[in-house]
């Protein structure tokens, strides 16, 4: 992603002043994402070692705790559709940006976001990161 996408992505998420952050409310709508084809659901686990530290006990992190094993589920190896809408041509700085000229740009920052950064818990981990699969569709890792 260059510094012009990121300067005119930055306009509509940080404007410091609240009228221009008004007028730019619903030009670009997200919807829900859904699975193309079934999904698939796996059960992952992480545990814990110092629960009672991390819990605030003030107990010291050592090793005569027990861990205690979380069970949680996860969507893995499933395709998703991410579906937007432009609602008009955008006044972005002097500039006027076409409705079809943003839908490109909106396409290609979302895929990045996506890849780079991931949605939803855990993405410090490697949760919640997509990659583009061979249908050219950005599919979850």
């Amino acid at each position: 992603m260059d510094i012009s996408s990121i300067n005119i992505l930055n306009s509509f998420s940080f404007s410091e002043k609240i009228i221009i952050k008004k007028q730019k409310e619903g030009d670009v709508i997200f919807f829900d994402a859904f699975p193309c084809k079934e999904i698939t659901i796996a059960r992952d686990v992480m545990t814990p070692h110092y629960a009672q530290y991390y819990t605030g006990n003030g107990c010291a992190p050592t090793d005569t705790e027990n861990p205690v094993p979380i069970f949680f589920y996860v969507v893995k190896d499933t395709n998703f559709a991410f579906h937007y809408a432009v609602c008009k041509d955008l006044i972005v700085g002097n500039k006027k940006v076409q409705a079809s000229n943003l839908k490109g740009f909106i396409h290609d920052t979302l895929e990045a976001a996506l890849r780079e950064f991931g949605i939803g818990a855990k993405t410090s981990v490697g949760y919640g990161h997509f990659m583009k699969s061979d249908q050219g569709e950005v599919g979850k890792k």
